[in-house]
């Protein structure tokens, strides 16, 4: 008997064994059941993951003795003849080897035949992407209103190649890529029934090289077997036999270049070229590998205890800085895009190994300065941030500033006469700008030399002497200030009353709401809103509280919802959503699960105490506009009311 390759052999032959695609057998059985059966289906997906499978099976339920059911028998003549490929009602229709417009028109013409010995003749037409122009404007009739006996299953893995005229005649299901452990179970069964030892991490490492694809993973399967000669299947077997890197020379790679340890990095690289390892293989190990790490420091519950060095990945996200992670990613992934411009490959990957040892996130500020004069040649000096505050020149503060100073500190009001006061002061700062920093200037020998040159036939000493005079000047104008500092501590007497008035205004604008007010709007905002009176009567924290007061509230069985608005949003903690939680279930005495949404939906109880509170502060305005008395101080001594003052009671 001729061997079968397992992908052919372990084909499932019910629904039930086809894996990952619950969602398309659910409604598939859903249709059987209910007799809702349309004339035409697409099936969409990557390669390998049960697209033509299911079209067999969907056959089989079709044609089955038994009748239309998602369960056929499977020991029939149609469903052998269906699991066996020679069912002849079963037309399978390759549509990459028959694209012209003259196979479609060949094929149309035995549309209108009756099927010759089962329920309903079924067209399963293989990528169907691959027709051309011409032959989808000849299907489309059919497949649009095609015969009560006939049915079209097409399958692709590019649906969006297909015309929308196509697509639109069609129920579209696609199958997504199958999980690694749904495929590493799967395998787990076949080898076990096949009587073929495997090491288990052997066994994830194919189920992860299939990339979702249930029959590469078969495939690998049978080529794994075929090189260990039917015995045990081994890692080491299995990562020569793919080509790929084991993560643990990838993860000792990494922490050599955490430790910057350049010679035992380069050691590394040349233990994996005389293995003839793929350069850019490498560079995306490495990448997985720092993604572990990040995943870990941000979910520490995302790593799987089960994975090859798992325990390493979990030292390295301790040792190293998510910025550092981040950094070496970004490395990691350039240098795969740089990768084919370097002289070749193994120098590009050094150099981009050498580049993570070189480079650092953290880094001083560093400010250069150009201390190059004219006439003379100087290189750029370099200081420090802090190095910069200390060499910046001092500003010279006068006695008066000082004063004015102790003045706004003691919170006198800036009056205009206080005004003009200091607008006299800024003119005469203004005024002597220029010679304060010529005072300053005196002290640097560097900067009188370049006077020196600036003014031919000018020697340092009629420099000084320029210098001195105008210092003189500036002591003559300080002296003036002395006399305008007087005239201002005699008004002092002025500040301080007008202090006081500010003061009063200040106490009467910070509680824009009085305890009592406060008061009655939580009374009424219990009596309006059921949830409002839940939070006033919950025992818990105000921190809790807050939360709840902030979030608009959905109860929906034992489930609650809150929405909560997103200037808030730094009130969703853990901590606090489950002291909420605590005290929900002890007031309604139920276990109930809470979950927190950032939006704007409905009116939460703070927005609903603010409304009360100007509708209240609106009828306190309308009720001051009628008042007799308030109308006679307005008209008598032109007066206007200050509406920020009026508060409601």
């Amino acid at each position: 008997m001729s061997y079968f390759a397992l992908a052919r052999k372990w084909r499932p032959i019910r629904f039930g064994e086809v894996i990952g695609q619950s969602h398309v057998l659910t409604a598939l059985a859903n249709a059987f059941a209910q007799n809702r059966l349309h004339h035409a289906y697409l099936f969409s997906g990557t390669h390998g993951v049960g697209k033509t499978t299911i079209c067999r099976l969907f056959s089989k339920g079709l044609n089955c003795i038994v009748g239309i059911t998602s369960t056929p028998c499977g020991v029939c003549n149609n469903c052998k003849e269906i699991d066996e490929g020679r069912f002849v009602d079963l037309l399978e229709i390759d549509a990459a080897s028959r694209t012209k417009v003259e196979d479609t028109r060949d094929l149309l013409d035995n549309v209108q035949y009756k099927p010759s010995c089962g329920r309903f003749k079924i067209y399963l037409i293989d990528e169907v992407h691959m027709l051309s122009k011409h032959s989808f404007n000849a299907f489309l009739k059919t497949l649009e209103e095609p015969p009560e006996h006939v049915k079209f299953l097409l399958a692709t893995t590019n649906p969006e190649k297909l015309p929308m005229t196509v697509l639109s005649r069609c129920l579209h299901f696609h199958l997504k890529p199958i999980s690694a452990d749904d495929i590493n179970q799967k395998l787990e069964y076949i080898l076990m029934k096949e009587e073929v030892a495997v090491e288990t991490r052997a066994l994830r490492m194919i189920s992860h090289f299939a990339d979702g694809s249930m029959r590469d993973a078969l495939s690998l399967i049978d080529q794994a077997i075929v090189l260990c000669n039917g015995n045990n299947i081994d890692s080491d077997t299995v990562t020569q036999m793919l080509g790929t890197l084991d993560s643990e020379k990838v993860i000792h790679l990494l922490e050599a270049i955490c430790c910057s340890q350049s010679q035992a990095v380069i050691d590394s690289v040349r233990t994996l070229d005389r293995n003839g390892v793929d350069w850019d293989n490498l560079l995306q190990q490495l990448a997985i590998q720092l993604h572990s790490v990040a995943m870990h420091q941000a979910l520490p519950s995302t790593l799987d205890k089960t994975q090859p060095g798992s325990e390493k990945i979990e030292l390295l996200s301790k040792s190293l800085s998510p910025q550092k992670v981040q950094l070496y990613y970004q490395i990691a992934l350039k240098g795969r895009e740089d990768l084919s411009l370097s002289p070749s490959k193994r120098v590009g990957l050094e150099m981009i190994l050498l580049r993570m040892i070189a480079f650092k996130p953290e880094f001083p500020i560093v400010n250069s300065i150009s201390t190059k004069i004219p006439g003379k040649s100087s290189a750029p000096v370099f200081f420090t941030e802090s190095r910069s505050r200390e060499i910046q020149p001092t500003a010279i503060v006068s006695k008066k500033s000082k004063v004015v100073e102790t003045m706004k500190a003691e919170g006198l009001s800036t009056s205009s006469s206080v005004m003009q006061s200091i607008g006299l002061r800024h003119k005469l700062r203004s005024q002597r700008q220029d010679l304060e920093v010529s005072k300053d200037v005196k002290t640097s020998g560097l900067v009188l030399d370049y006077l020196a040159q600036k003014q031919s036939g000018t020697s340092k000493k009629q420099v000084s002497r320029r210098l001195d005079s105008e210092q003189e000047l500036v002591s003559n104008i300080y002296l003036k200030d002395e006399d305008e500092i007087d005239r201002l501590k005699l008004t002092k007497s002025v500040f301080e009353t007008t202090t006081k008035k500010l003061d009063k205004e200040k106490k009467v604008l910070k509680h824009v709401k009085t305890p009592e007010i406060m008061k009655k709007i939580v009374e009424e905002s219990i009596e309006q809103d059921a949830w409002s009176a839940v939070i006033y009567d919950l025992k818990s924290s105000e921190r809790a509280k807050e939360l709840a007061l902030n979030s608009f509230y959905k109860k929906v069985g034992n489930s609650i919802i809150l929405v909560l608005r997103p200037n808030q949003v730094h009130l969703n903690t853990d901590e606090i959503r489950k002291e909420l939680l605590e005290s929900l279930n002890m007031f309604w005495n139920a276990e109930c699960n809470l979950s927190v949404k950032i939006g704007r939906d409905g009116e939460t109880p703070i927005e609903l105490r603010e409304k009360i509170y100007q509708s209240r502060l609106k009828k306190a305005f309308i009720s001051l506009e009628n008042d007799c008395n308030i109308r006679f101080i307005k008209e008598r001594f032109l007066a206007d009311l200050d509406k920020d003052s009026v508060r409601p009671i």
